[in-house]
């Protein structure tokens, strides 16, 4: 049986080390693009919130918020949900069409 290969997280693909703020490495995917989005939304909506609230409003973890903002971890269908709800916003993008 061959070993399965990790996939990259989504920083892996920042082109200049600075998530999410930072141009993407030419090569990224079209989901490292949307996590991107994902991430640049978060963190703007959460600028007059602390992490910890959108948490407990959203019955996620602190650091399950914080993976998604540092390009740690790829946000789930679940994740995304229990966050746009909580925080009535939309975080889901169309920057995977380009």
């Amino acid at each position: 049986m061959t070993p399965r290969r990790r996939r990259p997280s989504p920083a892996y693909y920042s082109a200049t080390g600075t998530w999410p703020d930072g141009p993407l490495k030419p090569d990224a995917p079209p989901e490292a693009r949307l996590a991107q989005g994902v991430a640049q939304r978060l963190q703007d909506r959460l600028k007059n919130m602390t992490v910890y609230r959108a948490a407990q409003s959203s019955g996620l973890s602190a650091q399950t918020i914080h993976n998604i903002l540092e390009g740690r971890t790829w946000p789930d269908l679940h994740t995304l949900a229990c966050l746009e709800a909580s925080l009535n916003t939309c975080l889901w993008g169309n920057e995977h069409h380009r």
